[in-house]
C-alpha cells in the first residue's frame, strides 16, 4: 500500500492501534491512541511492523500514545518476526505508559516527548487536553482545518486528536 494518510482518530484497541507490512510513504498524523483494554490473549505490541516482503516507510507525527503496561512497546515487539518498527520516522509525538516508564521501542524524534498528555478525564475518555499540557502548541504544521471534533485549527498544531479548546464539551447525536 502506498500514499496512506491515518489522521486524526481516536483508539482504545485491546489489541493493536495498527499493524503494517510492506507500506510506502505513509502518515499518521494527529492520532490519540490508547491501550488501556485488557486482551487477556498476550498481545504485547501496541504497532506492528512485519517486513516479510518489503520494508514500511511510515512517518509518525503530533500523535499522542499512551499504553498501560511498562513492558508494551509502541513501536513493536523485538522478538517473534522480522520487524522494522525500530526504523520509522517520528517527530513531535507524546509517548505514556500511567503504569510506569513507558517503552517507546526505538529512540525519540525531533519535537517527541515522554510526558502526560493531560487529559481532562483520561478514566472516562474525555481524551479533550487540559490547560497546561505539554501536547498544546507543541505539534507541527499538517494541512487539516479541524480536529476529530470539527473544532477549527486556528493557530499552531496540537498533539493528538483534539485541539486544546476552552468551550465547554458538546455531545453530538446522530440519527
Amino acid at each position: 500500500y502506498k500514499d496512506v494518510v491515518i489522521a486524526y482518530n481516536v483508539s482504545d484497541d485491546y489489541e493493536k492501534f495498527l499493524g503494517v507490512n510492506g507500506t510506502e510513504d505513509w502518515r499518521v498524523e494527529n492520532n490519540t491512541a490508547l491501550r488501556t483494554l485488557h486482551d487477556g490473549h498476550g498481545f504485547s505490541d501496541f504497532i506492528w511492523f512485519r517486513k516479510w516482503h518489503n520494508p514500511n516507510d511510515v512517518t509518525f507525527t503530533n500523535n499522542i500514545f499512551i499504553t498501560r503496561n511498562p513492558s508494551m512497546s509502541v513501536y513493536g515487539p523485538t522478538h517473534d518476526l522480522p520487524q522494522d518498527g525500530a526504523s520509522q520516522k517520528s517527530h513531535h509525538n507524546i509517548y505514556y505508559c500511567y503504569n510506569g516508564a513507558v517503552n517507546v521501542g526505538k529512540p525519540l524524534g525531533e519535537g517527541d516527548l515522554v510526558a502526560d498528555p493531560m487529559f481532562m478525564d483520561l478514566r472516562n475518555h474525555d481524551l479533550r487536553l487540559r490547560p497546561g499540557s505539554p501536547a498544546i502548541n507543541t505539534g507541527v504544521d499538517t494541512a487539516y482545518a479541524k480536529d476529530v471534533a470539527g473544532i477549527a485549527i486556528t493557530d499552531k498544531r496540537d498533539m493528538g486528536a483534539h485541539e486544546y479548546t476552552t468551550a465547554p464539551k458538546t455531545i453530538a447525536l446522530f440519527n
